[in-house]
């Protein structure tokens, strides 16, 4: 049998999650904007379960953080964290 091209098969809160992490990164979320899970999925043309699993995931990352019944946010780092988070990248980025 020929060598056949791997499949790409991603679910669709992966492509979520990879949307709302390019938006973080980009800086077009600021830190302590507040995300709403049925305005996320209204805008992305989803359910919301999936945008609920991919804020899930970005709150396990540290990048959002979550107070059940109260808010998503976007997290605020310190300082200190971001000055740890500036110097790393200032090493890794040329590779």
């Amino acid at each position: 049998m020929q060598n056949l091209p791997e499949i790409q098969a991603t679910s669709l809160s992966s492509q979520i999650y990879l949307r709302l992490r390019q938006e973080l990164m980009s800086a077009r979320l600021h830190p302590g904007d507040r995300l709403k899970i049925r305005g996320l999925a209204k805008q992305l043309g989803t359910s919301e379960t999936p945008v609920r699993e991919a804020i899930f995931q970005l709150v396990k990352d540290g990048a959002l953080e979550m107070k059940p019944g109260y808010y998503i946010r976007v997290r605020r780092i310190s300082l200190k964290e971001y000055l740890e988070l500036r110097d790393i990248r200032l090493v890794l980025e040329p590779y």
